[in-house]
C-alpha cells in the first residue's frame, strides 16, 4: 500500500509542471474573458428560442428576470473553479511539458496575442466542454422554467 501511494505521489508531482504550465496557458489565454463569450452565446440563443413563445408586454420583465436567473447559473458554473480545473487538466493531459512551454511562447508572441484577441471567433473546441456543464444544470434549468411558466400562467 506504502508503495501505492508513493508511486502515486511522484506520478502528482510528475505532472505538476504541465499543470502549472496550463494554468499559465489559461491565464495568458484569457479564459475568463472566453468563458464570458461561451455565456453571451448561450444567452443570445435563449433569447432567440424564448422570442418564438408570443410572450405578453406584461410578462418581459418577468421573461427578463428569467433569463438573468439562467444566466447567473451557467456564468457561475463556467466560472466555478472546477471547470476550470477541468479545463487546465484536459490542457495537461493533451499536451507534453514541451508543448506547452512552445504553445506558451506563442501566445506571448504578436501572432499569439492576435490568436488570442480573435479566439472568441474560434471557440468551437470550447463549446463541447460548456455543452457538458449545461447538460450538468438541466435539472435546474428546468426548475427555473417551471418556476417561469407558473409566474406567467399567475399575470392572467
Amino acid at each position: 500500500m506504502l508503495f501505492l501511494v508513493a508511486f502515486i505521489s511522484v506520478g502528482v508531482s510528475a505532472q505538476q509542471p504541465k499543470v502549472d504550465l496550463a494554468m499559465e496557458l489559461m491565464a495568458i489565454m484569457d479564459f475568463d474573458s472566453q468563458t464570458d463569450v461561451i455565456v453571451q452565446n448561450l444567452s443570445a440563443m435563449q433569447i432567440r428560442q424564448l422570442e418564438q413563445f408570443d410572450i405578453p408586454e406584461k410578462a418581459k420583465p418577468l421573461m427578463r428576470e428569467y433569463m438573468d436567473e439562467i444566466n447567473n447559473l451557467l456564468f457561475s458554473t463556467f466560472q466555478s473553479e472546477e471547470v476550470k480545473r477541468q479545463y487546465v487538466d484536459l490542457h495537461a493531459s493533451v499536451f507534453s511539458e514541451e508543448e506547452l512551454k512552445s504553445i506558451l511562447a506563442f501566445y506571448k508572441s504578436d501572432h499569439g496575442k492576435a490568436f488570442s484577441k480573435n479566439f472568441p471567433e474560434i471557440v468551437a473546441g470550447i463549446t463541447k466542454i460548456s455543452e457538458g456543464q449545461v447538460q450538468s444544470v438541466l435539472p435546474q434549468l428546468a426548475a427555473i422554467d417551471q418556476e417561469f411558466k407558473e409566474k406567467l400562467e399567475g399575470l392572467d
